[in-house]
């Protein structure tokens, strides 16, 4: 059987230079290619310095290869948490393969306390980017009911999407589907749903590189089948203004909000179309920062 976390250190290759940071005692300034040539020559003293620089400076995707290498002890000693502080870095700016290596290393307790809620956040994050390890990692939550409410439908939709993108694992989950769980107590015969991300006034940056934000929640088992209806408003003034709405399957997705800094609130609906019935969400107000000021 396929784990989560096994076989899931992803290393990131990083074809496209970062920006320049001059190396001490180099006679060029170095960028993360150069840290890759060092790295696969087995220079890994220099590769580790280009990379800490860059890292230092604000540069993603030296983050990445540095979290990678820490993580891996490869030419340096082994250090979790050091690692899961550069993922953390490289994932908050919108790196999916960063994101999911923040879930792998929740989900593991590596470099951290086991939190599988948060890692389930991480994983919706990355595959609302369509990382198919990450489809695949949160169809498990669900089925499990780990860190999430056990949701057998849900889990179905994230393994149908990883089974897609070529996760072989995931065929062999997409079993019939099972009866539906016991009706709701809620007003409308549904249940909403718990939004996870963003939280509730928390500063954003959008994501490379379609400059979406990342919209979670955790969606517990209905009566009947149902999607959902995501919805977000900019707000200017005391004016609100949709920017961007859109009906998924799934419980994450990265929307194009089309204006950057600003004030925003999202909610999400939980949508029984055969019955015309929903569930509205509450709203949730958040804010989008220029790159770099994530936190």
């Amino acid at each position: 059987m396929l784990s989560r976390w096994g076989c899931c250190l992803l290393f990131l290759l990083a074809s496209v230079p970062g920006a320049a940071a001059q190396l001490p005692g180099a006679a060029i300034p170095a960028n993360t290619a150069d840290g890759q040539r060092a790295y696969s020559t087995g220079d890994f003293a220099r590769a580790y310095a280009i990379w800490s620089n860059l890292a230092e400076h604000g540069d993603d995707l030296a983050a990445m290869d540095l979290a990678a290498m820490l993580d891996q002890g490869n030419g340096v000693p082994r250090d979790p948490v050091a690692a899961l502080h550069w993922y953390t870095v490289a994932a908050e700016h919108g790196l999916p393969e960063a994101q999911f290596d923040v879930g792998i290393m929740l989900d593991s307790g590596r470099g951290t306390d086991r939190d599988v809620a948060a890692a389930a956040t991480w994983y919706a994050r990355a595959a609302s980017h369509q990382h198919r390890r990450a489809q695949y990692n949160l169809g498990q939550l669900y089925a499990a009911g780990e860190g999430v409410p056990r949701n057998p439908a849900v889990a179905r939709v994230w393994y149908k999407l990883a089974a897609a993108n070529g996760v072989l694992a995931a065929t062999g989950k997409l079993l019939p589907a099972g009866k539906t769980s016991p009706p709701s107590t809620g007003a409308s015969g549904l249940d909403k749903v718990a939004p996870q991300y963003p939280p509730r006034d928390a500063k954003v940056v959008a994501s490379p590189p379609d400059g979406g934000v990342e919209f979670v929640w955790v969606a517990p088992p209905q009566p009947t089948p149902v999607t959902y209806f995501v919805e977000v408003n900019e707000t200017t003034n005391g004016q609100s203004r949709l920017v961007a709405s859109r009906y998924v399957a799934e419980t994450a997705v990265a929307l194009d909000l089309g204006t950057a800094p600003g004030g925003f609130i999202w909610r999400v609906y939980a949508v029984d179309p055969r019955h015309q019935r929903y569930a509205i969400g509450d709203w949730q107000p958040f804010f989008v920062g220029s790159p770099g000021s994530a936190g």
